[in-house]
């Protein structure tokens, strides 16, 4: 592993150099395969996702783009010491024209586990 690390293997010669180790245990060639599947679909996954910080600030680029005043609100409304369920409901009120932000906004609270589906 040192050895892909270090950019000296590739992926493919790893794979290889694993399933040769692992030649007379068939259920162990098995499970690496599996594994290693698992791991490609998982690094997929990540890289494809946004980061919260580019969520964040293409949303507050989006709010900007819409007016100062809208944008000015909705930052005042996260200062705001309440609970996020309070926090919600401000928020419904501030974006009533902009559904789709509303909607954008309540998706990244409830992927950041910090509000939950109503």
């Amino acid at each position: 592993m040192k050895s892909y690390q270090s950019k000296s293997l590739s992926y493919i010669e790893v794979k290889t150099k694993v399933a040769s180790i692992l030649r007379n245990h068939d259920v162990l060639v098995q499970e690496f395969h599996q594994l290693i599947s698992d791991l490609a679909t998982y690094e997929k996954n990540c890289n494809a996702a946004k980061s919260d910080v580019e969520r964040t600030v293409e949303f507050l680029n989006k709010l900007e783009g819409l007016g100062k005043g809208l944008h000015g609100a909705f930052l005042n409304a996260l200062v705001f010491g309440g609970d996020i369920v309070a926090l919600v409901e401000q928020l419904d009120v501030i974006l009533h024209d902009h559904e789709f932000l509303k909607e954008e906004f309540k998706a990244f609270l409830i992927d950041s586990r910090l509000y939950k589906k109503p």
